[in-house]
């Protein structure tokens, strides 16, 4: 199982929280993207690729990707604020579950 770790802060190009080998080996989602790649140490410094913003997986507006390790990255915009980080983890593998396996494939709660 790949632990999925969600990171709030570091607000500033020269800082810095997570490695920049979790980072690029990530799928990162983000609060913002135009907030992420001007202030986020994290983003910036790692040269990290941003898959998302949360927005549109939550929307279905993109694929949530749970195959590899995922890092949800907040700079304390709007989700930081409205949504428990534990409920956003359970309901973005609610929607990207592959219940055609026969075993359990995630931990969503059809899974689980």
């Amino acid at each position: 199982m790949n632990v999925s770790p969600s990171a709030v802060g570091a607000p500033r190009p020269q800082w810095q929280e997570l490695s920049a080998e979790l980072m690029k080996s990530s799928v990162v989602y983000v609060d913002s993207f135009l907030s992420a790649n001007k202030e986020s140490g994290d983003v910036i410094k790692s040269g990290a690729q941003i898959y998302a913003e949360i927005g549109e997986v939550i929307l279905k507006n993109k694929k949530a990707e749970i195959a590899r390790r995922t890092v949800f990255k907040s700079l304390g915009n709007y989700l930081n604020e409205a949504v428990n980080y534990t409920q956003l983890t359970l309901f973005i593998v609610k929607f990207a579950c592959n219940r055609t396996s026969p075993r359990r494939c995630c931990f969503c709660p059809p899974c689980f």
